[in-house]
């Protein structure tokens, strides 16, 4: 999580991004893959469907008419029949309402042999005279399944590259995202560093974004702000130490004199107080001219023992 945080802004918003797009890339997949299985149970559905009132129409001209039988579907009056698949009777405890369908799954988990597994579906109608007719699918796996299967893995294969190209093209989108936030990233960063150091030599330039054109600008405002503040106190302690330059220099001199003048012993402590208090003065002095100096040479440097002074 450290490492995380500690990204810079491009590559959060490419890693938020990409992990964004692969959700819904594989969230995409499972609904393709849910709407081929929901596509077979349709298929089963609309043809149950259209054999139903295929013979309703039949049914309203000639109520004789046998019932329609195919080697899939079979059609029943009143009630369900009694459908057996390795002992189990697949079709007890369903109860339909009229244009209600029940899909029935025929798998592992309801019978043992595995070679008649089948998929049935259940449709209740009710035809003009009120009777009510059931009409059964019956789809055998052993006779489709190899079939399915390659329909299946066909499907699965074209919704895989599907899936991969969308997450390519969203890598390349997100790079070329990524390499341009970057590249104007970088471009603000350098040019801070100059105009820390020389503001007029470096105007704001144009980096494309509004919020990093409206950052450049507040940092120039900054310090412009700051440079014209600097400039007033340099101002201030060059003319605070030229004014104070002359008294002190005044001071000293009077001390020289009073050093040759003999005065009485009581006048050394106040002399020597009003001796210290120049030179410190003085010593403050130089320090601010130091301070406002136009060159960039250092001070002189010598070493001192901090416990003698």
């Amino acid at each position: 999580m450290k490492f995380i945080n500690r990204l810079p802004l491009k590559s959060h918003l490419t890693f938020f991004f990409l992990g964004l797009s692969i959700l819904t890339a594989v969230l995409f997949c499972y609904l393709l893959m849910r709407h081929f299985i929901f596509g077979l149970e349709d298929s089963v559905k609309m043809r149950l469907l259209a054999e139903s009132r295929a013979f309703a129409e039949v049914y309203q001209y000639d109520t004789q008419a046998e019932l329609p039988e195919s080697y899939v579907i079979s059609f029943y009056y009143d009630q369900l029949p009694e459908l057996n698949i390795d002992g189990h009777s697949v079709l007890q405890g369903i109860a339909l309402s009229d244009d209600e369908f029940e899909i029935v799954f025929v798998d592992d988990e309801m019978i043992d042999d595995i070679s008649q597994e089948s998929v049935i579906g259940v449709y209740r109608s009710r035809l003009h005279d009120g009777r009510v007719m059931y009409g059964i699918a019956r789809h055998d796996s052993r006779l489709v399944q190899d079939d399915v299967d390659l329909w299946f893995d066909n499907r699965f294969i074209f919704i895989l590259y599907t899936a991969l190209g969308y997450i390519m093209c969203v890598i390349i989108a997100l790079g070329f995202y990524s390499y341009r936030i970057g590249k104007k990233t970088r471009q603000l960063v350098l040019w801070s560093e100059r105009v820390s150091s020389d503001l007029s030599a470096n105007p704001v330039p144009d980096f494309k974004f509004e919020e990093y054109n409206q950052v450049a600008l507040y940092l120039e405002k900054a310090l412009r702000n700051n440079a014209q503040l600097v400039e007033r106190e340099k101002s201030f302690l060059s003319h605070a130490s030229h004014e104070l330059r002359t008294p002190i220099a005044i001071i000293r001199a009077n001390m020289e004199i009073l050093e040759r003048v003999s005065l009485p012993s009581a006048s050394d402590a106040p002399l020597g107080r009003i001796d210290r208090a120049s030179i410190n003065m003085k010593q403050i002095i130089e320090t601010m001219l130091w301070l406002v100096r136009k060159t960039n040479t250092p001070p002189v440097s010598r070493h001192i023992s901090v416990v003698s002074m």
